[in-house]
């Protein structure tokens, strides 16, 4: 009995690693050692612009160092979580954690606040763009620009943007209710139906929107959300199935492909839509590092230091900038700031010579504009916020749910920006800690009225020994 347990343990702690920030850590990590060797003769007949990465030892070494710094501050959290609980000892009823009761009536009012919410986008979008245009982008007749810069016209329109930027947070959150519905004894009630035909037409609302807006991260991040929390869900039920688990990797992972291809080819409305969305894959991954590697050779030159981009989510804080001059404030501080948007990035590119309209820098591009080779030090910090983040998920907590997944994926897109200091970042804050607040407000009140149903052996949750190395 005891060698099963260690091996089911085994098999359920390999599977948390696969949505875990040590996993993510090793695909950003790929993708930089792909960048630095790749042939550089074919990358520049595909891009068309000098290659500087390859085999670029200073990069290697400061993505090597903010990585070291990521992984320290990483094993930090574990070491002082270690001594946080030396000499405790666990008891039955604290290694498991029943599901909070009265869930369904909060998973409704959200839905029913959201759902209206999300089709005033969408219907704000279709007012002002044709439905033929609409077709035309996303079959390629026209280039999906046109539309994309409609849809953020349209959004950017009172701060309307931060809106679907909510909508979206609260993705992963309610599908993991959804799934609790589904797998209790109220899954055939009235109300447990409400709530997840609900939740199932807020998700195809989000999904419409975030195809208008013609963005990558858009719709891959939902994806990325809903695939994590189903993932975790079931691993805490305890029920791994791994022929399951990988095919919805498998098929999570072909429709990102498949949409970074769509998404490509119709922006440029190519005839050759094989070949192009290859070049774009190596523009957005091996192109972003060259980029860096501009940057750490001198040939680009951006302005900038003190620390912007670590803390750029608190100078373009929503709705507060419109109040409060905080472009000004910022410029005091670090006297001139640096570009952060496509257009202001296109000119210092373009100047160094290399192609204007791929305008990723890296995480680590930012870092060194920042603090120079000091910019390693934010990724302690990061580091242990991640496995903060990380471990709390895995104990359901609600906070964690809404968050975790934008951490992780801030983690895997380290071939573009600082997006764990991205103003977008402070909304996900902002409903994590709500979210928080209002089960704990729901879990006070089911234990005021009486005891909680017994529940019929979900969220059962995993001894700690299983997964706390990781």
């Amino acid at each position: 009995m005891k060698v099963a347990r260690a091996k089911r343990g085994l098999r359920q702690s390999t599977w948390w690693f696969f949505i875990s920030p040590a996993a993510a850590v090793v695909w950003s990590s790929a993708v930089a050692l792909t960048a630095v060797l790749f042939p550089p003769g074919y990358y520049e007949r595909l891009i068309g612009e000098p290659n500087y990465v390859h085999l670029n030892l200073p990069l290697v070494l400061y993505v090597g160092l903010c990585v070291l710094a990521f992984a320290f501050g990483y094993r930090l959290h574990r070491g002082l979580a270690l001594v946080r609980s030396a000499g405790r000892r666990r008891t039955p009823r604290e290694r498991s954690r029943p599901r909070q009761q009265m869930i369904i009536p909060v998973v409704v009012v959200a839905c029913i606040v959201l759902i209206p919410v999300s089709a005033y986008l969408l219907v704000s979008v279709l007012s002002t763009t044709s439905l033929s245009a609409i077709i035309g982008s996303l079959v390629g007749d026209q280039s999906s620009l046109t539309l994309r810069q409609s849809t953020h016209e349209t959004f950017s329109q009172e701060n309307i943007s931060y809106v679907f930027v909510a909508t979206v947070v609260l993705v992963p959150w309610l599908v993991w209710q959804a799934l609790g519905i589904r797998a209790s004894r109220r899954r055939a009630s009235a109300e447990g139906y409400v709530a997840v035909a609900l939740v199932s037409l807020l998700l195809l609302l989000v999904t419409m929107n975030s195809v208008l807006v013609q963005g990558k991260g858009e719709l891959l991040y939902p994806v990325l959300a809903t695939l994590v929390a189903w993932v975790a869900f079931r691993l805490r039920q305890g029920r791994v199935r791994p022929r399951r688990l990988f095919a919805a990797g498998a098929g999570a992972f072909t429709f990102a492909i498949g949409y970074f291809a769509l998404i490509s080819i119709t922006r440029a409305r190519a005839s050759d839509g094989a070949a192009h969305a290859a070049e774009k894959l190596v523009a957005f991954t091996v192109g972003s590092y060259n980029r860096f590697a501009a940057v750490l050779d001198g040939i680009l030159e951006v302005p900038g230091g003190g620390g912007y981009y670590w803390t750029q989510w608190l100078w373009e804080m929503p709705v507060v900038q419109n109040i409060i001059d905080l472009e000004s404030a910022a410029t005091r501080i670090f006297g001139v700031i640096p570009p952060s948007g496509f257009d202001e990035r296109t000119s210092y590119i373009f100047g160094a010579g290399l192609d204007g309209t791929i305008t990723s820098f890296t995480i680590f591009a930012h870092s060194f504009v920042d603090f120079g080779w000091f910019g390693f030090a934010p990724f302690v910090v990061y580091g242990f916020l991640s496995r903060l983040a990380w471990v709390a998920f895995k104990d359901a907590k609600p906070w964690a749910i809404v968050l975790y997944p934008q951490v992780l994926w801030s983690i895997l897109e380290w071939r573009g920006t600082v997006w764990i200091a991205r103003d977008a970042m402070l909304v996900f804050v902002l409903v994590a800690v709500a979210v928080g607040i209002g089960e704990q407000l729901m879990r006070h009140y089911a234990a005021t009225a009486g005891p909680p149903a017994r529940p019929r052996g979900i969220e059962v949750g995993i001894r700690r020994r299983s997964w706390r190395h990781i």
